[in-house]
């Protein structure tokens, strides 16, 4: 295992990041980004910020409301805002344009042997053809997942096509088995539900559906039960709304203790998922198949070209959820113009996020007597502070969360766990200007297991290694770790625990070479 370092960070020290990131689109062409940039981000950003102020209008009302929904609230906006963030990145940084005087040169070197040209002079083309032909399909894709399964009652009708594939079969074992899996999915669903609320995402998603995907590309029945209602969505919605048995707890698990396959398939919200479904299974997805296999075909040859083209530059492959190191360097960043953020946060600010009306921000009561002691112990840094969060320039993605971040002498320093906003566009280019991985300090987590959890056992297993660090001291002490004081400040919090978890005679021995701290206590 790795020895873990109580040192000191400074700006500019060395970073090494181990981890398994999931997906890097390195390699994309301008046809892919601006088809990201113009087509998949701004509709996503469209969907997801109107299911937001729906949302948001109701939790602002109701209290109860808030609670059930603030999990999903921060859930969706954390990829809206992936979303923005990644335009905004594309744009500032120039990239399509980039990209765009990177594929000139190419054609240029391609066009300039004919070999050369006869292997490679089409290959962009071929590419912006199956980005073309995408373009026309790509949509379905992303509103079957943000509009139709992005609604609440729509979701949960969708998850109800197993039981109605055994029924439909007469299979009374997969019955069984469907009906087993679906109850602990309703209870979830619903004890965060709230209908009316639902009722309103509902109408506007659909609306947006119908309004924005090819007429060609959506099923007859749906059509045809849009035209019932004249256009109108709100009367759409009571329909489903007053009739489907999904939108209520009660019925929905009376249905379950006796499913009929006809009660499921007359079901309206069952009707609407299933169409749509089965359309795009039958009519958008062999479309983006075939284009799909021929870009990736491109693809292959349009890196075998640029690999050609600079045979002295070195390509690394685009993350695939295999392990993959990065090195940098602890560093702040200006995100705009008189704004700076420092390498590090500290328990202050912690402190000062405080909120006990929200979930994620409400501090217990033993952290905050233990920041109000400022007992930090030997995890203090220089200057006396307890560090929560470093940043390094470190290249991370999805899948790099709980990596763990090394010094350059091999000693665990931290756990990546986030990037910031600004390098959103991290997954298709790296920005050294902007591009941050958020760590969680390892003496904070220390601090949490030893101060906070009293956990010294685990903390005793540990090697943990302190080149040198004047801050890190206990509350009001003086000594350096490895001290007899500090040692028997160990031993008493071991001593401690044990007596906590119902112990009348303790003994515990600490020692550090030739120091020794003994701690007994009897009845």
């Amino acid at each position: 295992f790795l020895p873990l370092s109580i040192s000191n960070k400074e700006q500019g020290d060395f970073s090494m990041v181990f981890g398994f990131p999931g997906r890097t689109q390195r390699f994309m062409t301008s046809h892919g980004l601006k088809l990201e940039l113009n087509q998949l981000n701004k509709s996503r950003i469209k969907l997801r910020e109107e299911k937001l102020a729906l949302w948001k209008a109701d939790m602002d009302k109701d209290p109860a409301i808030r609670i059930k929904y603030a999990s999903k609230y921060a859930s969706t906006a954390n990829y809206y805002k992936y979303s923005i963030g990644q335009n905004e990145g594309i744009k500032r940084m120039k990239t399509v344009e980039g990209k765009e005087a990177d594929e000139k040169a190419f054609q240029q070197w391609a066009n300039a042997d004919a070999q050369r040209k006869a292997l490679y002079g089409d290959v962009l083309n071929q590419i912006g053809s199956a980005y073309a032909n995408i373009e026309k399909y790509n949509l379905g894709t992303v509103y079957l997942n943000e509009a139709i399964l992005g609604t609440e009652s729509l979701l949960l009708a969708y998850r109800m096509s197993a039981l109605q594939s055994a029924l439909k079969a007469g299979n009374e074992a997969n019955v069984k088995l469907a009906i087993e899996d679906l109850r602990p999915r309703v209870e979830a669903h619903f004890k965060d539900y709230n209908a009316a609320s639902d009722k309103k995402v509902f109408a506007a998603l659909l609306q947006f559906y119908h309004q924005d995907i090819a007429k060609e590309q959506q099923p007859e029945s749906f059509k045809k039960l849009v035209q019932k209602h004249n256009g109108n969505f709100q009367k759409l919605a009571d329909e489903v709304y007053s009739k489907s048995f999904v939108v209520s707890q009660q019925q929905t698990e009376a249905f379950l203790k006796n499913p009929t396959q006809k009660q499921l398939e007359n079901d309206p919200a069952f009707q609407i998922v299933s169409s749509i479904i089965d359309n795009y299974r039958s009519n958008i997805i062999p479309q983006l198949t075939e284009s799909n296999a021929k870009l990736a075909q491109a693809n292959r040859l349009y890196v075998a070209a640029l690999r050609e083209m600079n045979p002295n530059k070195v390509y690394y492959p685009d993350a695939n959820s295999t392990l993959r190191l990065s090195y940098g360097a602890v560093k702040d960043y200006s995100p705009q113009d008189a704004v700076r953020y420092s390498y590090y946060t500290t328990m202050e600010g912690l402190m000062a996020k405080e909120d006990p009306n929200n979930e994620e921000f409400v501090v217990p009561a033993k952290l905050k007597q233990l920041y109000k002691a400022k007992d930090y112990g030997r995890y203090a840094n220089k200057d006396g502070e307890l560090v929560v969060n470093f940043i390094t320039d470190n290249d991370i993605t999805g899948g790099n969360s709980g990596s763990p971040v090394i010094n350059g002498k091999g000693e665990l320093i931290g756990l990546a766990f986030d990037g910031n906003w600004e390098a959103m566009t991290g997954d298709l280019v790296y920005d050294p200007e902007f591009k941050r991985c958020i760590n969680t300090d390892i003496r904070y987590v220390l601090f949490i297991i030893d101060k906070y959890a009293g956990a010294t056992n685990l903390i005793n297993e540990m090697t943990i290694v302190d080149n040198g660090n004047p801050g890190a001291t206990d509350a009001g002490a003086t000594t350096a770790a490895g001290s007899p004081t500090e040692l028997l400040n160990q031993a008493v919090e071991e001593a401690k625990t044990q007596l906590s978890s119902g112990e009348s005679k303790v003994k515990v021995k600490k020692k550090d070479g030739k120091k020794r701290v003994t701690v007994e206590v009897r009845n």
